[in-house]
This record gives structure tokens, C-alpha cells and sequence, in this order.
């Protein structure tokens, strides 16, 4: 008899972190149906939202495969204002309350961000030795932090009736890595600078560098995210995605320069504030968890990432 595989559900599977962990569960043998509003990769069996707040359609679509299902990935998520509370919010609120009303419940983990926590200049904790744990009181002030805490409190209020998981990664990077984010706007901007030849000032412009971030390469934080869906003493709780160390954007302009053909003229377009800017994530947690933490390779991860886009 052919054995069945165990299934996973993700959400948001074509975004960056997303692709990473549909590899990462299908290496640990689950087969992945993926959900949106899209119509899907055409590789994994996908079903296609045309609401995502209406919690009837999709637990329709979750009864059909719920004897199988051992845990759902939410990662959807947005940073446009105009959708931010839509896609960051109700549809967690809409998939959850599916969820619970299956007769087998399936774990849930839900991927947040450390946006949650909010700045951290006037908090000690948050300086260099002392790191950001998951007991930290948020203060979030983007609405993109705001609405990822506002989806993390829907998933707090079902935690007694349902197998949760929730995920705050911090700064993940790699391939792949959307352009709106530091990095990957720095390695936009040097895969399209001038040829050395054309005598063209070949310059990368960048805001402050002066805020210190825990970098964690994609690969990394799905591969910890899949790991700890299995250890069921993390349930329930808020976890952070992280490595511990922390890297300052300065830093990171550096190691990228030193990949590429000289000469670099930086520019500066913010004026650099005196206040510390350390957000680094605590790993006790996933320490207790017998999940192994290490520094990004910064290096590799860069190299990488002006390979790909070559």
C-alpha cells in the first residue's frame, strides 16, 4: 500500500520566505498545497482564494483534504498600505476561525515579524549585549508592524482551542530578497552601475547606516520554522527568527563594495542620528527548543544574491 504523505498548507508560497519553505517542508516529507489569490505555481496542488476574508470558502476548501492536513503555513503578507489590513490582519482572522471548525485540527503557525516590537532606541534591552526577547512588551509604530501585531493577538485569542505557532523572523536575506528592503535595493542599484570603462560616476546611494539589524539568510529561518513545527513544547508561543548577532548596515555596504570592481562612491541622502538603532533578536528560546543558532555568512549571502540577479 502506497503510503500517504503527511500535507501542509502555505499561504503566501511564491513570496520570498515562502518558496523557501515549501523546499523546506517537502525535504522533510510533507507534500504542500499552497492557497492565494493567484492561480498558483502549476507545480503543487493549489487552492485559489476569491476572498480571502470569507472563512466559510475556506474551510470548503480545507475540509476536502482535512484527514491529511498536519499543519498550515501563514505567511501572506503585504507592505501596501492600501492592503495591509486586509492581507496582514482579516485573512489570518478568516483562516483561523476555518481552522478551528475542522474535525482533525491541524497546527497553524503564523510568520509575524519582528516589526512588532517596535524601535527600540530608548530601550536597554535593545543595546549592544543585551538582546530583544519574546516577552518584550510591543510597541510597533509602522502600520506594517502594527497590523502583523494585530494578527498575532487574533492568533493569542484561538491558542486555547488550536495547535498555534507564532513566528516573528527578524532581517531575512538572500536571493530573492525584495528591492524595497535594504539589502536588495543595494544589489539592485550594483548589478546596474556603469561599466569601469565608461568613466561614469559609479555610486550607490543609500539612506542612515547606521542601524545595527540580527541578519538571517532565508534558507536558515524556513528551515528553523519547519523544524519547530514538529516540537510541540513551542505551541502556543511566540518565537523569534534569529540569529542573535547583530550587523550594522554600515557593515553591510561594506562587504558588498568589497564583491565589486572598484572605484564606489557611496551617497548618503540621511543625516546619521546619535540615538542607537540595535534591534537584535534574544535566541534563548530556540535554544531551549534544541534548535541550533549561528551568524549569518553576510558574505555568502551577498556574493549570492549578485550572482543570481546577473
Amino acid at each position: 500500500m502506497e503510503k500517504t504523505l503527511p500535507q501542509a498548507l502555505v499561504t503566501g508560497a511564491s513570496g520570498f520566505l515562502g518558496r523557501h519553505i515549501v523546499l523546506a517542508l517537502e525535504k522533510h516529507g510533507f507534500c504542500v498545497i499552497t492557497m492565494g489569490t493567484g492561480s498558483g505555481d502549476g507545480v503543487h496542488n493549489h487552492i485559489q482564494l476569491q476572498r480571502i476574508d470569507d472563512s466559510s470558502h475556506i474551510y470548503d476548501a480545507l475540509y476536502n483534504c482535512r484527514s491529511t492536513l498536519s499543519c498550515v503555513f501563514h505567511l501572506a503578507g503585504t507592505t501596501q498600505p492600501q492592503y495591509m489590513t486586509a492581507v496582514n490582519t482579516k485573512w489570518a482572522e478568516a483562516l483561523l476561525s476555518a481552522v478551528v471548525r475542522l474535525p482533525c485540527l491541524p497546527l497553524v503557525a503564523i510568520v509575524g515579524s519582528a516589526a512588532e516590537y517596535g524601535p527600540q532606541q530608548n530601550n536597554p534591552e535593545s543595546r549592544y549585549g543585551a538582546w530583544i526577547s519574546e516577552t518584550l512588551s510591543c510597541t510597533p509604530v509602522s502600520d506594517y508592524g502594527k497590523s502583523k501585531l494585530a494578527q498575532t493577538n487574533v492568533a493569542l485569542g484561538v491558542a486555547q482551542r488550536q495547535p498555534i505557532i507564532i513566528f516573528r523572523p527578524f532581517n531575512i536575506i538572500g536571493v530573492g530578497m525584495p528591492q524595497h528592503l535594504a539589502l536588495g535595493n543595494f544589489i539592485q542599484q550594483a548589478k546596474q552601475l556603469p561599466s569601469v570603462q565608461s568613466g561614469i560616476e559609479r555610486c550607490i546611494h543609500t539612506g542612515s547606516l547606521h542601524a545595527v539589524r540580527d541578519f538571517i539568510d532565508v534558507q536558515t529561518c524556513a528551515q528553523m520554522m519547519v523544524q519547530l513545527v514538529s516540537i510541540t513544547k513551542g505551541y502556543g508561543k511566540i518565537i523569534n527568527i534569529c540569529t542573535g548577532v547583530g550587523t550594522s548596515l554600515n557593515k553591510i555596504v561594506k562587504i558588498l563594495i568589497a564583491q565589486l570592481s572598484s572605484p564606489i562612491t557611496l551617497h548618503s541622502q540621511a543625516i546619521q542620528p546619535v540615538t542607537e538603532d540595535v534591534v537584535v533578536g534574544s535566541t534563548d528560546q530556540l535554544h531551549s527548543f534544541g534548535i541550533d543558532t549561528a551568524p549569518c555568512n553576510i558574505e555568502q549571502c551577498i556574493k549570492s544574491m549578485l550572482q543570481q540577479h546577473s
